[in-house]
């Protein structure tokens, strides 16, 4: 059996909006550090995602020493700080989670609102602002950051090489936004495995990831084109179901992972 190792560590500084590929990624309470820190909410502060709002891919965000940056499909940018203590709040859902969340700017709510063509608030994940993870899945005192549940997802190369060749156009890895990929496993064979460690982390796998209409989306385009791998992976790989690629996963310690670390299955 070929060895199992981390072939691509993935960012997503501001929920929904495009990744960012990085070498190494550092692990705090919540994940990967930085990620999904920020969303982008309505009005009543409910989250927007590609889901509704397909062209959120086409925007690109950076985290900088101070905050964050987000470059628009037409190459403008914005920056902004991180939210001061004393920041306005605004109360947010992200699914069944209700949770008090800083402010940015008011400047940074009008360039998203003009550039999404609708009504858009940026927010971010403070101290303040802790979400657990379901408990029927984790441990107490598991947290999240405003990813839709857990906080990391892992992703296997070989399980999209064996979806592409079930599309009429292979699609790149970037569709199902991972934070970790892996490569020397079978395909689907991480669905079988409850733990694995990378260095001294052990990383708990929760259940495979149900998937939505956002994994149709073409990344580069920010629109539903091309192959529709939700359609394939309805046709040829359920689990107890449902439509699933990728793994659920909780980290049990901290410290940082790198691309090319070794994975350990435990069991």
């Amino acid at each position: 059996m070929s060895a199992v190792v981390v072939s691509a560590l993935n960012l997503y500084p501001v929920k929904s909006l495009a990744g960012v590929a990085v070498p190494r990624v550092a692990l705090d309470a919540t994940g990967p550090a930085g990620d999904r820190r920020w969303m982008i909410v309505d009005e009543g502060g409910r989250f927007l995602t590609q889901r509704e709002l397909p062209g959120m891919a086409r925007f690109t965000p950076g985290l900088t020493p101070g905050g964050l940056r987000i470059q628009a499909p037409d190459g403008d940018t914005l920056a902004v700080p991180v939210p001061p203590p004393d920041a306005p709040r605004a109360e947010v859902t992200v699914w069944k989670s209700a949770l008090s969340a800083a402010c940015a700017p008011e400047a940074a709510h009008a360039w998203l609102s003009e550039r999404l063509g609708r009504a858009a608030r940026l927010v971010y994940m403070d101290a303040a602002c802790v979400r657990p993870v379901n408990p029927k899945r984790g441990q107490p005192g598991d947290v999240v950051s405003f990813a839709d549940g857990y906080p990391l997802l892992l992703t296997a190369e070989a399980s999209l090489a064996w979806l592409n060749v079930r599309l009429d156009a292979p699609v790149p890895m970037t569709r199902f936004r991972p934070n970790v990929t892996i490569t020397g496993a079978a395909p689907f064979a991480e669905e079988g495995w409850r733990a694995f460690r990378i260095g001294e982390i052990l990383f708990e796998i929760t259940h495979p990831c149900e998937r939505c209409s956002i994994v149709n989306v073409d990344p580069d385009l920010g629109v539903r084109a091309g192959p529709q791998p939700l359609k394939a992976l309805a046709k040829h790989h359920r689990v107890d179901g449902k439509v699933c690629f990728g793994v659920n996963v909780i980290h049990r310690g901290r410290g940082a992972i790198a691309v090319g670390d070794p994975v350990g299955i435990v069991y």
